[in-house]
């Protein structure tokens, strides 16, 4: 894991004194998780606050999608990716929750091309309901999209998901024809970060 840029500040403003700066990362260690779990953990501390004053308070659900290759590399999307990459994530989305889940696209930011994306809302969640949060069909089936993808990266046995077989096919044939990768991040309405 790389050290953080905070880190590098303090190697680079301390460089003249070595000594001082392996006494600074001996004091406050060195960062064992990766970035997806100190995003869960900021994400959780930041729900925690916001239900000290809103118990029932969630955070915005969020799909990033990171699009990386030679043709992502000035962070915009172009319009021929949008049906052929989008449409085939919406369908695994909602085979993979059992029930119809509309995303729509929020923003774009670099970093290749990442697009980021939500969950249509119809019915705003209830703040009073009993037992906290309950996870939505989008959480359900990203959840489970993200599974497969794991899955299949690893090479393990996939016919648990077999209905969402013909998404991830356009998908993987869409994502060769345009020479890009894909990677997913779902940032769920608990904090949680897969």
């Amino acid at each position: 894991m790389s050290e953080s840029s905070w880190r590098r500040r303090m190697r680079a403003a301390h460089a003249q004194d070595p000594d001082v700066t392996a006494r600074l990362l001996d004091e406050l260690g060195t960062e064992d998780r990766d970035a997806a779990e100190i995003e869960a953990d900021h994400r959780m501390s930041r729900l925690e606050a916001m239900r000290e004053y809103q118990p029932g308070a969630t955070l915005q659900e969020e799909l990033c999608l990171r699009l990386s290759g030679p043709e992502a590399e000035r962070g915009a999307l172009r319009f021929q990716w949008g049906n052929a990459l989008l449409d085939p994530v919406e369908r695994a989305v909602s085979k993979a929750a059992g029930t119809p889940v509309e995303l729509e696209v929020t923003g774009l930011s670099r970093g290749s091309t990442v697009v980021h994306a939500r969950p249509v809302v119809s019915v705003a969640p209830d703040p009073e309901a009993l037992g906290g949060p309950v996870p939505t069909a989008a959480d359900k089936g990203v959840r489970t999209f993200a599974r497969l993808l794991t899955a299949l990266e690893e090479e393990n046995d996939v016919r648990e998901w077999a209905q969402l077989f013909d998404s991830v096919d356009a998908l993987s044939k869409a994502l060769d024809r345009l020479q890009l990768n894909l990677g997913l991040t779902w940032y769920a309405a608990d904090g949680g970060v897969r």
